[in-house]
């Protein structure tokens, strides 16, 4: 949700970044894409959505420095749309990474969190060497156990997941 990501930003894991006009700021002017400052922000990101369209934001941090420039031109600081709240990919894929969200594939492939191409490969090892156990859940279960065995957390999709991935296989050895 919005607010988590507001969330992360409060505590230092992400920055919010926006496109903003040219401003005067600590005697410099400043204008392009810039952090925001995630406190000011976090109205409008309210759970039950009754947050306000906008908010004032009053200081910003040019991209490559850690110090926050009070914006003194307009002296109200600048309104910010909830739209116009970006993250870079550049801090997205780091805190993907940081937190092991997401597994790169090369361009043009689409990440997935599960190794399905490994496992449809173990899975066919599996039915070579050993044939198909007596229940569809067993093999569901035996699965599981495979992605369990090689995540570092020991993380594995749900068995009605796995079932959907093997039904169509499952039914046609079994006909």
């Amino acid at each position: 949700m919005a607010a988590d990501i507001v969330g992360w930003a409060i505590t230092g894991r992400l920055d919010l970044v926006s496109a903003i006009r040219t401003v005067s700021a600590n005697g410099q002017d400043v204008s392009g894409i810039v952090t925001l400052p995630p406190e000011d922000l976090l109205p409008m990101f309210r759970r039950d959505g009754s947050g306000p369209r906008s908010a004032a934001v009053r200081r910003v941090r040019p991209p490559g420095s850690e110090t926050w420039l009070r914006i003194t031109d307009p002296a109200n600081g600048i309104e910010i749309e909830a739209a116009d709240v970006l993250i870079t990919t550049a801090d997205l894929e780091r805190f993907e990474d940081d937190h092991s969200l997401a597994k790169r594939t090369a361009p043009g492939g689409s990440a997935s969190r599960y190794d399905w191409d490994g496992f449809y490969t173990a899975l066919i090892r599996r039915i070579h060497n050993d044939g198909l156990p007596d229940t569809q859940r067993e093999l569901v279960v035996e699965m599981q156990g495979w992605f369990e065995r090689r995540s570092k957390d020991g993380d594995a999709p749900d068995e009605s997941t796995i079932r959907r991935k093997i039904s169509a296989l499952w039914n046609e050895l079994r006909a």
